[in-house]
């Protein structure tokens, strides 16, 4: 992005992945002397799980763009969803979004050409791995895991989101209890 114009972000859906951006846009603009402009909004993963389980990929475009409505309504002028499982939606989302977006395809389409990787193993959740998002990346072989391993990675990663807000509740609630 040039300078003066700003960028979207819908977080939340990993929040590690969010700070990963975040931090890499910032270190970006720093290396450019340019001044990032930056708004975040924060989606929850458990919604985005469910309109999948739920095979109901237009609710959650309405769902994501109700974050990219805020995001333009606070003056971005692209948005970005730094997550793989929304692509469930890619198609209803790409027709009725407020902003334009930054595809996560084209993105990984062109490292892997850069890298000229013939062939990649993925990870995911259930969800990305069953949504046939990677039937997008052309000219690339690409080995999935095996159905015993799409749930042990599945059950890893949805444990370690329940981990991470189970911590965050602990501390937040030892945070207020303390008197003085």
């Amino acid at each position: 992005m040039s300078e003066g114009r700003c960028l979207g972000l819908v977080g939340g859906l990993g929040v590690g992945a969010t700070i990963h951006y975040y931090r890499k846009l910032a270190e970006a603009h720093d290396e450019r002397g340019c001044t990032l402009d930056i708004v975040i909004v924060h989606a929850e993963t458990a919604r985005i799980f469910e309109y999948v389980q739920a095979a109901d990929p237009l609710g959650m475009a309405e769902y994501l763009n109700g974050f990219l409505g805020r995001l333009k309504a606070a003056g971005t002028e692209i948005g970005v969803i730094p997550a793989v499982t929304p692509l469930y939606c890619s198609h209803q989302l790409t027709a009725t979004s407020p902003l334009p977006l930054v595809s996560v395809v084209d993105a990984v389409v062109a490292e892997l050409a850069a890298r000229a990787a013939r062939r990649v193993a993925v990870f995911g959740t259930r969800y990305v791995v069953e949504s046939g998002f990677y039937g997008l990346l052309d000219g690339v072989d690409v080995i999935c895991p095996r159905p015993d391993e799409v749930d042990l990675i599945h059950d890893v990663y949805t444990e370690l989101l329940r981990e991470r807000k189970a911590r965050k509740r602990s501390a937040g609630s030892c945070q207020f209890s303390r008197t003085r």
